[in-house]
């Protein structure tokens, strides 16, 4: 499925497993009751697509794009993000717990209603101007 042609396709009740999905170019796709397991898709381009049930487990999708996607309730399990880019995606309601997020493009706004776990805020604080530090030594503590 590498360089697969799916803009404006309609796609319900898929599943993706063991696969590659290397460039695909998914822009305008609508995604109804769609899994993708251990899928390969980096540099794939989901521009503008419709998912209602969408759920990815232990894909890598590295410098995908998913901008101004409509993803309410996404469930990211075990995904690698690096420049992975969903500025302007509606996330409401989605779940990237236990997925990588280190270089996700992402702006606060789309984080709104997103679930994370407490691993990944380091990699998301950036997003608030801040850097998380090393903790510093207890001055009471004898050297």
């Amino acid at each position: 499925m590498s360089g697969a042609r799916l803009e404006d396709a309609a796609l319900e009740r898929v599943q993706f497993t063991d696969c590659r999905l290397l460039g695909v170019q998914a822009a305008h796709a609508r995604l109804r009751h769609v899994l993708l397991t251990r899928v390969v898709a980096p540099l794939s381009v989901w521009v503008k697509a419709d998912a209602a049930h969408l759920r990815l487990d232990s894909c890598d999708l590295t410098e995908a794009a998913f901008m101004d996607a409509d993803l309410p309730g996404l469930i990211l399990r075990a995904c690698r993000l690096p420049r992975t880019d969903l500025r302007g995606a509606r996330l409401a309601g989605a779940d990237l717990r236990s997925s990588d997020l280190r270089g996700l493009r992402v702006t606060p706004r789309e984080l709104e209603g997103v679930t994370v776990d407490a691993a990944q805020l380091p990699d998301l604080a950036h997003l608030l101007g801040v850097r998380v530090g090393e903790s510093l030594p207890d001055p009471d503590a004898l050297p």
